[in-house]
């Protein structure tokens, strides 16, 4: 507990805090860090597995302009191409990239 004398006028209770003098770093206080916290450092990542094309299919996906995720080509039976691959019918391949190139999209095999 602290010594210090208060300004204020009257006995003060002792709610139990302390007053911590740090001479180095004015304004700040720099503990001991929780050792029941893990660290951070290569701590394992979860990524979404890259898409693999089947028998008959291709990837493709959206790379300009970047702010588009996704592209709905609105054919049937053809899925959304996303901005991290998808995999697409090799029949359908050649239509999405045009649909893509008429609405300002440009969209790649990989």
């Amino acid at each position: 507990m602290s010594q210090l004398e208060s300004d204020l006028a009257g006995p003060i209770e002792d709610a139990g805090s302390t007053v911590l003098h740090v001479d180095e770093a004015p304004g700040s206080v720099v503990g001991e860090p929780d050792p029941s916290v893990d660290s951070l450092v290569n701590a394992p990542t979860i990524a979404t597995p890259a898409p693999v094309a089947g028998s008959g299919e291709v990837v493709l996906a959206v790379e300009a302009p970047w702010y588009i995720k996704n592209f709905d080509s609105s054919i049937v039976g053809c899925p959304v191409v996303s901005q991290t691959g998808t995999a697409v019918p090799t029949g359908f391949a050649d239509q999405v990239i045009s649909i893509g190139v008429a609405n300002g999209v440009t969209i790649v095999k990989r």
